[in-house]
């Protein structure tokens, strides 16, 4: 099964999905440009038991 790893950019906090997603898309709603900053997003979905996270978020 695989697995893919990332974290924030101080390293503070760890994210791992495992497996495939669900379906996976690209968006090019004025909200997606807006958030990404970008002509598109690209985004996948998962279930939630596949999802990891560790460590603290905070604002």
């Amino acid at each position: 099964m695989t697995t893919l790893v990332g974290s924030c950019s101080c390293g503070e906090v760890r994210v791992a999905v495992r497996g495939k997603p669900l379906r996976t898309g690209i968006c090019h709603c004025t909200d997606c440009r807006q958030e990404s900053g970008s002509a598109f997003t690209f985004f996948a979905v998962w279930p939630a038991p596949q999802f990891e996270t560790k460590g603290e978020t905070r604002e």
